[in-house]
Protein backbone atom coordinates (compact mmCIF):
# COMPACT_ATOMS: atom_id res chain seq x y z
CA UNK A 1 0.00 0.00 0.00
CA UNK A 2 1.54 3.64 -0.80
CA UNK A 3 1.76 6.00 1.61
CA UNK A 4 -1.05 8.56 1.47
CA UNK A 5 0.35 12.21 -0.25
CA UNK A 6 -1.35 15.36 1.83
CA UNK A 7 -0.96 19.06 0.96
CA UNK A 8 1.93 20.53 2.86
CA UNK A 9 -0.90 23.65 3.85
CA UNK A 10 -2.94 20.98 4.89
CA UNK A 11 -1.14 18.55 6.62
CA UNK A 12 -0.12 21.88 8.46
CA UNK A 13 -3.72 23.05 9.46
CA UNK A 14 -4.42 19.26 10.74
CA UNK A 15 -1.54 19.36 12.93
CA UNK A 16 -2.96 22.19 14.52
CA UNK A 17 -6.11 20.95 14.84
CA UNK A 18 -4.56 17.67 16.49
CA UNK A 19 -2.79 20.08 18.71
CA UNK A 20 -5.88 21.73 19.92
CA UNK A 21 -8.24 18.63 20.17
CA UNK A 22 -5.56 16.91 22.26
CA UNK A 23 -4.49 19.65 24.71
CA UNK A 24 -8.54 19.70 25.28
CA UNK A 25 -9.04 16.58 26.29
CA UNK A 26 -5.49 15.71 28.01
CA UNK A 27 -4.21 19.14 29.04
CA UNK A 28 -0.78 18.57 27.24
CA UNK A 29 0.79 18.06 23.77
CA UNK A 30 0.61 15.36 21.49
CA UNK A 31 3.72 13.54 20.11
CA UNK A 32 4.43 14.41 16.98
CA UNK A 33 3.62 11.03 15.77
CA UNK A 34 0.28 11.47 17.17
CA UNK A 35 -0.54 14.48 15.06
CA UNK A 36 1.09 12.89 11.68
CA UNK A 37 -1.52 9.78 12.45
CA UNK A 38 -4.09 12.34 12.88
CA UNK A 39 -3.55 14.29 9.95
CA UNK A 40 -3.56 11.08 7.57
CA UNK A 41 -6.35 9.34 9.26
CA UNK A 42 -8.92 12.79 8.86
CA UNK A 43 -7.82 13.01 5.15
CA UNK A 44 -8.03 9.18 4.09
CA UNK A 45 -11.30 8.83 6.40
CA UNK A 46 -13.33 12.28 7.14
CA UNK A 47 -12.45 13.43 3.53
CA UNK A 48 -15.89 12.98 2.39
CA UNK A 49 -16.84 15.58 5.45
CA UNK A 50 -14.89 18.23 4.70
CA UNK A 51 -17.33 20.56 4.08
CA UNK A 52 -18.38 20.85 7.81
CA UNK A 53 -14.84 21.54 7.94
CA UNK A 54 -15.45 25.51 8.77
CA UNK A 55 -17.61 24.63 12.24
CA UNK A 56 -13.91 22.95 13.26
CA UNK A 57 -12.26 25.71 12.10
CA UNK A 58 -14.00 28.20 13.88
CA UNK A 59 -14.46 26.33 16.84
CA UNK A 60 -10.45 26.17 17.14
CA UNK A 61 -10.15 29.83 15.86
CA UNK A 62 -12.69 30.74 18.33
CA UNK A 63 -10.49 28.80 21.34
CA UNK A 64 -14.18 27.55 22.18
CA UNK A 65 -14.19 24.59 24.71
CA UNK A 66 -14.16 21.82 22.63
CA UNK A 67 -15.62 19.09 24.99
CA UNK A 68 -18.89 21.35 25.68
CA UNK A 69 -18.96 22.40 21.54
CA UNK A 70 -18.99 18.64 21.03
CA UNK A 71 -21.32 17.06 23.84
CA UNK A 72 -23.95 19.62 22.85
CA UNK A 73 -23.39 18.39 18.70
CA UNK A 74 -22.96 14.80 19.48
CA UNK A 75 -26.66 15.10 21.01
CA UNK A 76 -28.16 17.45 18.07
CA UNK A 77 -26.58 15.25 15.21
CA UNK A 78 -24.67 12.08 16.52
CA UNK A 79 -22.26 11.95 12.84
CA UNK A 80 -21.35 15.50 12.98
CA UNK A 81 -17.32 15.93 12.22
CA UNK A 82 -16.06 17.13 15.31
CA UNK A 83 -17.19 13.65 17.10
CA UNK A 84 -15.80 11.95 14.49
CA UNK A 85 -12.12 13.74 14.92
CA UNK A 86 -11.98 12.97 18.60
CA UNK A 87 -13.22 10.03 18.09
CA UNK A 88 -9.84 9.47 15.93
CA UNK A 89 -7.86 11.22 18.02
CA UNK A 90 -9.06 9.10 21.10
CA UNK A 91 -8.57 5.80 18.87
CA UNK A 92 -4.82 6.81 18.22
CA UNK A 93 -3.54 7.96 22.17
CA UNK A 94 -5.66 5.00 23.80
CA UNK A 95 -3.56 2.47 22.50
CA UNK A 96 -0.01 4.08 23.58
CA UNK A 97 1.41 2.57 27.05
CA UNK A 98 1.96 6.59 28.28
CA UNK A 99 -2.11 6.99 27.89
CA UNK A 100 -3.18 3.99 29.70
CA UNK A 101 -3.32 5.62 33.31
CA UNK A 102 -5.76 8.02 31.44
CA UNK A 103 -8.41 5.29 30.51
CA UNK A 104 -7.94 2.68 33.37
CA UNK A 105 -7.80 2.38 36.59
CA UNK A 106 -6.36 -0.80 38.63
CA UNK A 107 -6.60 0.28 42.33
CA UNK A 108 -9.82 -0.20 44.00
CA UNK A 109 -11.50 2.87 45.27
CA UNK A 110 -15.41 2.61 45.37
CA UNK A 111 -15.93 5.81 47.46
CA UNK A 112 -13.74 7.54 45.54
CA UNK A 113 -14.92 6.17 42.31
CA UNK A 114 -18.68 7.05 42.87
CA UNK A 115 -17.71 10.66 44.02
CA UNK A 116 -16.15 11.21 40.99
CA UNK A 117 -18.97 9.57 38.70
CA UNK A 118 -21.08 12.24 40.51
CA UNK A 119 -18.58 15.08 39.35
CA UNK A 120 -18.89 13.85 36.12
CA UNK A 121 -22.54 13.78 35.68
CA UNK A 122 -23.37 17.45 37.03
CA UNK A 123 -19.74 18.26 34.57
CA UNK A 124 -21.66 16.73 31.75
CA UNK A 125 -24.94 18.44 32.08
CA UNK A 126 -22.40 21.59 32.89
CA UNK A 127 -20.97 20.76 29.42
CA UNK A 128 -23.92 20.33 27.27
CA UNK A 129 -25.68 23.42 28.58
CA UNK A 130 -22.43 25.65 27.98
CA UNK A 131 -22.09 24.23 24.75
CA UNK A 132 -25.56 24.86 23.36
CA UNK A 133 -24.60 28.23 24.59
CA UNK A 134 -21.42 28.15 22.72
CA UNK A 135 -23.30 26.67 19.53
CA UNK A 136 -26.02 29.35 19.27
CA UNK A 137 -23.75 32.47 20.34
CA UNK A 138 -20.95 31.62 17.50
CA UNK A 139 -23.65 29.96 14.87
CA UNK A 140 -22.28 26.26 14.99
CA UNK A 141 -25.96 24.66 14.35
Amino acid sequence: MSELVIAPELKAQLRVEAAYLHRALFGFEPAVEIAERYASANVHCLGHLAHEQSRVDRIIEGKLDVEAVECAMRHLRPDNLLTRKLHVLLYLVEVRRSYYHLFFNETSARLKGNIRICVHILRSVYKAVKGRLLIWRYGLG
